[in-house]
């Protein structure tokens, strides 16, 4: 999971690129063009420090929950052999 957190980040810089100049474009089109870029680059923003914290949390939450529910199914069926195994020596004697 920290893997593609991780790769999210970097990918970030991806959002500026091509870097933009007077040389290379500029007017309305390309101011535009920006506004879109601060937009992507706010809600990047939000997808990093609110949502993606927030799966990553539910999911880890959820691994617990079921690593909790499979140490209780181990224990019930230690539970269950045990048995078994007193009634088989109870019935042998």
């Amino acid at each position: 999971m920290t893997n593609i957190q991780q790769e999210f980040l970097e990918s970030k810089n991806k959002i500026t690129e091509p870097s933009l100049s007077s040389d290379t474009w500029q007017g309305s089109l390309a101011n535009k063009f920006e506004l879109i870029r601060d937009e992507i680059n706010s809600e990047y923003q939000d997808l990093k420090g609110k949502q993606l914290d927030e799966v990553i949390t539910k999911i880890e939450d959820k691994i617990n929950t079921l690593i909790d529910d499979i140490d209780g199914l181990k224990n019930q069926i230690t539970s269950i052999e045990k048995e078994i195994e007193k009634q088989k020596n109870k019935n042998s004697h």
